[in-house]
């Protein structure tokens, strides 16, 4: 079931494609739909073949390099065939989803905070200001969160982890560790914790990173996530 959810989420929410055509063996390119407005390029590599989101004005320019044997990941042909309007490739990176027969542990020192937690202002009054502020930027966790699943030590937060809801199901996971306290298991404790929640609430847990964060992808696989795909974006001028 939680497979048919997240094929269905990409295709029809995403991309904007049929089901068919999502979970077919040939390149798809469409129009932005989910990323309306965006002006990059969002590419995924799913079931062997690649899926194009892309502005209108890019349309053609993809539909005539698909299903021709082009590795549509690669920084070389998108610069030539995007030329001017190539500005910078991000990627490739890693998506995927846990294992639905995976039981979660929520660590004793994990605490999942709801917005009336008088210690949420400790994630943003002392565990934010000793954060790289890009990786702050790219966790998502901001005083808009809904819940925020954060590992004490002590009196110290030293991880946390939050999520975006994308769709009606999906939740995007995003965490950060201080920059003192990582490669301790951490961020595994927190990814756990806030992957229970979200399961028990009835959400499907998304977690995503850049393809050479080995240690992101390890914490994932620790966790009993599975690969579904690999995407790129690139921003156009």
């Amino acid at each position: 079931m939680a497979a048919d959810c997240i094929d269905a989420f990409w295709a029809y929410d995403f991309f904007g494609c049929g089901m068919s055509e999502f979970q077919s063996g040939r390149d798809v390119v469409c129009p932005h739909l989910y990323l309306s407005g965006w002006h990059g390029v969002f590419i995924m590599k799913v079931f062997g073949k690649f899926v194009v989101s892309t502005p209108e004005d890019t349309i053609e320019m993809f539909v005539q390099i698909a299903n021709h044997g082009h590795d549509l990941f690669d920084p070389d042909l998108l610069h030539r065939c995007l030329k001017d309007s190539f500005e910078r490739y991000i990627g490739p990176s890693w998506i995927g989803y846990p294992a639905t027969d995976n039981i979660y542990n929520h660590p004793e020192q994990v605490q999942i905070l709801s917005g009336n937690d008088k210690r949420r202002a400790l994630v943003f009054e002392q565990f934010k200001t000793c954060c790289d502020e890009t990786e702050w930027s790219h966790s998502g966790i901001d005083k808009e969160s809904e819940y925020i699943a954060v590992q004490f030590l002590g009196d110290l937060i030293v991880s946390a982890a939050s999520y975006e809801k994308w769709g009606a199901k999906i939740a995007h996971i995003g965490i950060i560790t201080h920059p003192q306290f990582r490669n301790k298991g951490y961020a595994k404790n927190v990814l756990s914790a806030i992957t229970g929640f979200l399961r028990r609430q009835g959400f499907i847990p998304q977690y995503r990173t850049l393809s050479t964060n080995i240690p992101a992808v390890k914490t994932a696989v620790q966790c009993a996530y599975i690969e579904y795909a690999s995407h790129i974006a690139v921003r156009l001028k």
